[in-house]
């Protein structure tokens, strides 16, 4: 999200659902041929003909001079009857007699309803517009609500993230970068509120750099979007074990998780060993966390594990990611595996304190042949050994990191990164199965 420092062009109205729509309709109104992709996508059985002219009503009725109603105004026109959607595309014939018209209803949180869709179908049936279409741009489907139409209606149930990703194609159009901005901007502000909601935008990557600076309310939206993919892709079958009905709520930063069945219905993530997905300042990564409060009998694994145990496990991570491995520009590479060991505390029961934190590079204590400039130093794993045996009870926190940094070319920078934490979450199970008894890697 870019910084502005005037206001938003797209801030027009006080109610997120309606500036979102509005700021979709400044991007349509803008580009006729956009227009008419958009109409070819998402609204079935109807295509505008080439060149022909597509006329947009937003917040009025077709044809009125007067400038859009105001929002209190518009509810009362509703409460009477008279449903005026969110806005309207419409073309009359050539001697201005019935043409077509598509009615565009857009829902952000408010619940979509068949009554609404039904008054708009009528105020459309009663200015004569022809041929009728109902659109709806919500959260999710709801394609059990346009059934409730008169089948002479054609009706289409679309998402916001599939608007998202439509327009992602355009970038290059006259507003469209900054309409999807927007859609960011929307989610964080929904975020701030401590809203659950469903993503608005779709993963396309994650593209910080210097001409687009990294901020928490981006990082948020787009762990939103990704977190979706995520756990559609993790829950398919001869994956993992996972249970994504476990996660963070609510999502107050850029970092949430994915439980497993083996926490057998506990929705208390800290309890169990859970894998942690994270978009930081500097990389994005997916982590097995063993948490502080994880029962004892993970904890005792692990403190017992000798050296050379816990550097096979670590091979096999390793090996099973070294497939995916690759230089990136300024001597780093991608992915990298960290392990690590933290010490923490917290004040008020609320405020996480660092106490102590030792990590390293996986590649660092096993030694990597593909990865140059690299030191061997084994004594890194016998540290953290020696911690966990000579420290029974301290705030620990525990995890194998699979690290993804920002740099041109890396897998993070688009949508296929999802394949790649998908890949590094099955390549993390040997730790798992270190953390689980009879767990099998």
């Amino acid at each position: 999200m870019r910084q502005h420092l005037i206001r938003n062009v797209f801030n027009q109205y006080q109610h997120q659902e309606n500036r979102l729509t509005h700021a979709l309709v400044q991007v349509l109104a803008r580009n006729p041929r956009l227009t008419r992709e958009f109409l070819r996508r998402f609204v079935d059985g109807f295509a505008p003909a080439p060149g022909e002219e597509i006329l947009i009503s937003c917040q009025r009725f077709p044809d009125q001079e007067s400038e859009r109603l105001p929002e209190d105004e518009a509810l009362q026109q509703e409460n009477a009857g008279r449903g005026i959607p969110d806005f309207w595309m419409y073309r009359k014939s050539a001697d201005n007699g019935p043409g077509w018209a598509v009615i565009c209803e857009c829902k952000v949180q408010a619940r979509l309803e068949a009554e609404q869709l039904r008054s708009h179908c009528n105020t459309a049936q009663g200015l004569r517009l022809g041929r009728l279409y109902v659109l709806t741009i919500t959260p999710t489907t709801e394609p059990e609500v346009v059934r409730l139409l008169p089948t002479a209606v054609r009706a289409s149930s679309r998402t916001w993230s599939e608007v998202y990703e439509f327009l992602d194609d355009y970038r290059h159009e006259v507003l469209v970068d900054d309409f999807l901005d927007y859609m960011h901007v929307i989610e964080g502000e929904l975020t701030s509120e401590g809203k659950e909601f469903e993503p608005l935008t779709k993963f396309t990557g994650i593209t910080f750099d210097p001409m687009n600076p990294y901020s928490d309310v981006v990082a948020m939206s787009t762990l939103r979007a990704l977190m979706k993919e995520l756990r559609l892709r993790l829950d398919e079958p001869n994956v993992l074990a996972v249970d994504t009905s476990i996660r963070r709520k609510p999502l107050v930063s850029p970092w949430d998780v994915i439980g497993f069945k083996l926490a057998q219905g506990d929705s208390v993530f800290t309890r169990h060993p859970h894998l942690t997905v994270g978009i930081g300042k500097n990389e994005a990564s997916i982590q097995l966390t063993l948490p502080n409060a994880a029962g004892p009998r993970y904890w005792r694994r692990i403190r017992t594990c000798n050296s050379q145990e816990l550097a096979s496990v670590l091979r096999a991570v390793a090996d099973r990611l070294r497939p995916m491995r690759r230089s990136l520009p300024l001597g780093r590479w991608e992915p990298t595996i960290i392990l690590y060991l933290q010490q923490l505390h917290f004040f008020a029961r609320r405020y996480e304190i660092m106490d102590g934190n030792l990590e390293f590079d996986v590649s660092a204590s096993l030694g990597d042949s593909t990865q140059s400039g690299v030191k061997l130093v084994p004594a890194w794993l016998e540290a953290i050994r020696s911690v966990l045996k000579q420290t029974p009870r301290a705030n620990f926190e525990a995890a194998l990191q699979v690290r993804f940094p920002y740099a041109k070319n890396s897998r993070c920078s688009d949508a296929g990164f999802v394949d790649a934490l998908v890949g590094s979450a099955e390549a993390l199970h040997p730790f798992l199965a270190l953390l689980v008894e009879g767990s099998q890697p």
